[in-house]
């Protein structure tokens, strides 16, 4: 049975995480000026911790659910058509 996982659980589980995740950011962005692709990027959590972590560099953040996007305001979110 397939279930999905409700946003208090989506949360926490990221949470969950902590260091590990922090430590996966660090290492994904450690280039200075790289570009990370974040593919089915949920709610942002992740997208924002990759792009703190490197205020040089640029996230590109994809999903097919559009409400992934509400965690992000707009001097968040850039489209690369506006640069």
């Amino acid at each position: 049975m397939l279930r999905f996982m409700t946003d208090d659980e989506y949360e926490n589980y990221w949470t969950s995480l902590g260091e590990t995740r922090d430590a996966i950011a660090r290492d994904i962005t450690r280039r200075e000026g790289s570009l990370t692709l974040d593919i089915a990027c949920g709610y942002g959590y992740y997208t924002m911790k990759l792009s703190s972590n490197n205020p040089t560099g640029m996230v590109v953040a994809v999903d097919i659910v559009p409400s992934a996007f509400v965690n992000m305001n707009e001097e968040d979110a850039v489209s690369p058509r506006k640069q």
